[in-house]
């Protein structure tokens, strides 16, 4: 991650502290809806390994974007004040085991950069300031569906990486 793009993580993290009361009462309720880790695994999503970083591609592999709206930010708990830190388009790009994230709204913000493997329906983020992410995926007619599973993000910011991942489908560009 960029040396500017802490700072954004950090004053995200903090920005949103606010609710950490309405995010651990909510903590509870997002396990409920979650399958058990024994699940079968859903329909759709290849079945491959990502190959060591900079060789093959997987099949998840290209550029994804997605926009994340007030709307997007209020229905996920997100105080109005912090609405500007949170809402813009993003771009995902997953290419050969490298994973970018960044984000323009008004200005292009790099928000994660890093690592992932992908192993049947399952994409793990890692990397040296990336929080370590885990997604079930689906990929369907040019749209990459995410859903965080698990994250060693603190509680507060981990409402964010739900908003960012899990609430629209990213729609491929390449």
């Amino acid at each position: 991650m960029s040396d500017h793009a802490r700072p954004y993580r950090a004053a995200l993290a903090t920005a949103i502290l606010a609710i950490a009361l309405f995010a651990n009462a909510c903590e509870g309720a997002s396990d409920a809806g979650r399958a058990p880790s024994g699940a079968p695994a859903s329909t759709g999503a290849a079945t491959t390994s990502a190959p060591p970083v900079g060789s093959e591609t997987t099949a998840i592999d290209g550029i994804y974007d997605v926009t994340i709206t007030d709307s997007d930010a209020a229905a996920a708990g997100i105080p109005k004040g912090s609405f500007a830190d949170v809402v813009g388009d993003y771009e995902l790009s997953l290419a050969r085991g490298q994973i970018r994230l960044v984000r323009s709204h008004g200005v292009i913000l790099e928000v994660l950069r890093g690592v992932y493997t992908v192993e049947g329906d399952t994409l793990a983020v890692s990397g040296d300031e990336t929080p370590r992410l885990s997604f079930e995926w689906q990929l369907r007619h040019g749209e990459l569906r995410l859903n965080l599973t698990d994250t060693t993000d603190q509680t507060e910011a981990r409402i964010v990486d739900e908003l960012i991942f899990n609430t629209h489908p990213w729609e491929r560009k390449h």
